[in-house]
């Protein structure tokens, strides 16, 4: 099964990084309580995009600041640690 396999975990989350603490953490907690039934597996989040602005009231709940780019992606990051983490994959 997978608890025995090497497992990567990706989020891409745009309110990670530009919401409110408690988004964050809404959403790490949701990560953690899927790692925990795979303890080996690598865990990693990157940012995201929408794909308009967000309604006021959906900034103000979310806590995005009026003036947040819509794309946060970071294509190289994204690469870099793919990269790095298929080196650690045992070769069959």
């Amino acid at each position: 099964g997978l608890r025995e396999r090497p497992v990567a975990l990706v989020a891409v989350a745009y309110l990670y990084f530009q919401g409110r603490s408690r988004w964050k953490q809404s959403i790490a907690k949701g990560l953690e309580a899927v790692r925990r039934s795979l303890p080996h597996a690598s865990l990693q989040v990157f940012c995201g995009r929408v794909p308009k602005p967000l309604p006021a009231v959906a900034r103000w709940i979310f806590g995005v600041p009026r003036d947040s780019p819509l794309d946060l992606v970071d294509a190289a990051a994204v690469t870099a640690w793919a990269q790095e983490w298929v080196k650690t994959v045992p070769r069959v």
